[in-house]
């Protein structure tokens, strides 16, 4: 029972920093260099608060170092897919996917190579939070082929992002760091990735006017809770991850961020969903507790 009560604490943290990170959007430029300079300074912030609770201790092992690459690399290309997804008006096709890959792909990786036991109620619950997704997604234009093939790369990768925090949280095999320094090696492997692709937009687009605008205010209030919410919801997640079934930890985070995502956008910006939104929530809610029995 403490295993879920981590994972649904992370998912409510996890649901509260898209809030925080909406509210920060409002106030901001959406370019991609914009949305890679947020990543920038979230990432750095989220290394001091996790230096502060690792007590200013740090190790590292070749495996945890090669796992947390990896999985920094597959964040890194499904957003820049995103990027290009969200850019051809295709937002609604690049969630379904996203959600979907970082739910099932892990999930059935579990049943097949885990070994984990296939629960009817899980396969019922897996099969009711896609339906929620993809009645929630609905209604939208078809995406032409190349879009699609970037949606389904979309999907793959961020199922593997979740496998990789998954096999490293239950490897024995190999000689591995803690949950709170493998945390911190992916993050500073994204911040370095960040760095390196930021540079590069900068370069080509030959404009740093806009980045000025993450040193006001509102990052310096914003950013730093953003990123001690993410770095705890993070934190919680891979803790749960040691125990729980990878087709039980994934389609809770799923399904519990849609529902919560969804409520607290009601709650603090009263935005009113559609029918269908209500619908596709209260499934998420319903597939969701289909985990918990």
């Amino acid at each position: 029972m403490w295993d879920y009560i981590l994972v649904l604490s992370s998912v409510a943290l996890l649901a509260l920093g898209f809030i925080i990170q909406k509210i920060y959007q409002k106030g901001s430029k959406s370019s991609n260099e914009s949305s890679i300079m947020f990543s920038i300074i979230s990432a750095c912030c989220s290394i001091v608060v996790l230096i502060l609770l690792n007590g200013f201790s740090f190790d590292i092992t070749w495996y945890s170092a090669i796992n947390s690459v990896l999985r920094a690399l597959c964040g890194l290309l499904y957003t820049i897919l995103g990027f290009q997804i969200m850019r051809e008006g295709k937002i609604a096709f690049y969630m379904l996917f996203l959600m979907s890959g970082g739910m099932l792909v892990p999930a059935v990786w579990g049943w097949i190579f885990l070994g984990e036991e296939v629960k009817p109620l899980h396969v019922i619950g897996v099969a009711v939070i896609v339906a929620s997704i993809v009645l929630s997604n609905s209604g939208t234009s078809r995406p032409t082929t190349k879009t699609l093939l970037k949606c389904c790369v979309v999907f793959v990768l961020n199922g593997f992002a979740s496998v990789f925090s998954k096999l490293h949280q239950v490897n024995t095999a190999y000689a591995s760091v803690g949950t709170t320094e493998y945390a911190m090696l992916g993050t500073v492997a994204s911040l370095l990735m960040s760095i390196a692709l930021l540079s590069v937009l900068v370069a080509k687009n030959h404009t740093q006017s806009e980045l000025r605008t993450h040193f006001r205010w509102r990052t310096l209030l914003l950013v730093p809770l953003y990123s001690a919410i993410g770095t705890v919801s993070s934190l919680l997640q891979l803790e749960g991850a040691r125990n729980l079934p990878a087709s039980v930890l994934y389609p809770m985070i799923t399904g519990g961020t849609i529902v919560l995502t969804g409520l607290f956008a009601l709650l603090f910006f009263g935005e009113k969903l559609s029918r269908r939104g209500w619908i596709g929530i209260f499934l998420c809610l319903g597939g969701t507790c289909l985990f918990l029995a």
